[in-house]
């Protein structure tokens, strides 16, 4: 039996709360994403991240105010959680 290692996502919970009370016009996307993002890897979050971030601007003009932040605040909250499967 061989064992593959896959990187998936793991979530720091205090900054994920950090970065809710710095941005808390944002704080229901954030919690959204980092609860539902775990069990895919981090390349395929990032870059759905990005894609949610760019429609809410498109919703939501005053979202560009936040999107340098929300690419810090994914820097911070989400790394590279490395499992054997």
């Amino acid at each position: 039996m061989t064992l593959k290692l896959t990187v998936k996502t793991a979530v720091d919970t205090s900054a994920l709360e950090k970065w809710c009370a710095e941005l808390p016009e944002c704080s229901d996307f954030l919690n959204n994403f980092f609860c539902s993002c775990r069990s895919y890897d981090y390349d395929t979050n990032l870059e759905n991240y990005l894609k949610d971030i760019d429609l809410q601007r498109k919703i939501d003009p005053n979202w560009n105010n936040y999107c340098r932040g929300l690419v810090y605040a994914f820097k911070e909250i989400a790394y590279r959680g490395e499992e054997l499967n």
